[in-house]
């Protein structure tokens, strides 16, 4: 996939940059959108002000949610496996 040829501007916590990326721009937006309201609930529920507080609690949070989606899917996938097991010993 090809980097988009114009890149996309990002403004979080005082901070203006662009970036090429392979995904559609929409997209893209919208992640940092999501970005932007946990850097908001962080900054409320904490009463923080620094914005390298905030983007750091944030990425440890984003990152405890995401490690436990990934445990939750391995989980899933063991259990599945078990099953599936389970199911050709009993038709065997």
């Amino acid at each position: 996939m090809e980097m988009n040829s114009e890149p996309v501007r990002i403004h979080l916590l005082g901070t203006s940059f662009s970036i090429k990326t392979t995904e559609d721009p929409r997209y893209f937006q919208e992640l940092v959108h999501l970005v932007e309201q946990r850097f908001e609930k962080v900054r409320r529920t904490m009463g923080l002000s620094d914005p390298l507080r905030i983007a750091i609690l944030s990425s440890i949070i984003i990152t405890d949610e995401l490690q436990r989606l990934i445990n939750q899917t391995e989980e899933a996938g063991s259990l599945t496996q078990d099953l599936i097991e389970l199911i050709d010993r009993s038709i065997e």
